[in-house]
């Protein structure tokens, strides 16, 4: 205060993941229920020797719950680890920086290989609206009903080459209700409703409940921070 600046910028950045807010969340946590940060953190830095965080055993055919930027990264993470671990198995050396880059349709297509092949079925994105809706881009200040159209018509683009470059599927329009879990408290299964959306509401439409089997559900639905003691709250993020 007596240096007389006017503000405090807080860049700590948004470490903590926003939950799903689902029943058997919480129960699910190391179980099958993974959540986005932690995640990623492994992802970029598990093949470094120095690295003693917490590993992954990544399992075919999860569901990620998400719909933005971050969780095309999960995606992306998860479909690639499963692919090189698979090209290992065949005894063909691959870099997943470089597959990244490639794109890993192009990359099995190199060595005349499918996920068929590998025996993959690869990961789904799960998302409560539809991609025209998805958070990926913006529409720009003062946008008229053309220019929110280009906007919608980018961010199908942007899921439909996700979905060509990386091989994942996609489940729009799907809103988790509950996970599921088999006898042993281990995650099967997630329970999801189909919706439609009508502006900014999602709206669950009836007898549509189903589970999506599954044995691991990654939570990518956004970060948030973490409490700083001294600074006030207004939910999760600081008020400011």
């Amino acid at each position: 205060r007596e240096w007389g600046f006017s503000a405090i910028v807080l860049g700590c950045g948004a470490w903590d993941d926003r939950k799903m807010g689902v029943i058997g969340e919480d129960e699910g946590v190391g179980k099958g229920v993974i959540y986005q940060n932690p995640f990623i953190y492994w992802f970029n830095h598990h093949e470094e020797k120095s690295y003693d965080g917490e590993r992954y055993d990544i399992q075919d055919g999860a569901l990620v719950v998400g719909g933005g930027l971050a969780s095309i990264d999960v995606v992306k993470a998860i479909n690639l680890e499963l692919a090189a671990a698979k090209l290992r198995e065949r005894g063909i050396e691959c870099d997943v920086c470089a597959m990244e880059h490639k794109g890993l349709a192009k990359t099995l297509d190199a060595h005349g290989l499918t996920m068929d092949d590998l025996g993959l079925q690869g990961c789904t994105l799960v998302y409560r609206r539809s991609a025209s809706e998805m958070p990926v881009a913006q529409y720009k200040p003062g946008a008229d009903e053309e220019s929110r159209k280009k906007t919608e018509a980018v961010r199908e683009k942007l899921m439909g080459l996700t979905q060509t470059k990386y091989l994942n599927k996609f489940s729009p329009n799907t809103l988790p209700k509950e996970v599921v879990f088999d006898d042993d408290g281990n995650v099967c299964g997630l329970r999801v409703i189909k919706t439609r959306t009508e502006g900014r509401k999602v709206i669950e439409l009836e007898g549509t409940e189903h589970v999506l089997e599954t044995t691991q559900i990654y939570s990518s639905i956004g970060s948030v921070p973490r409490p700083i003691p001294g600074l006030p709250m207004r939910g999760d993020f600081y008020e400011y």
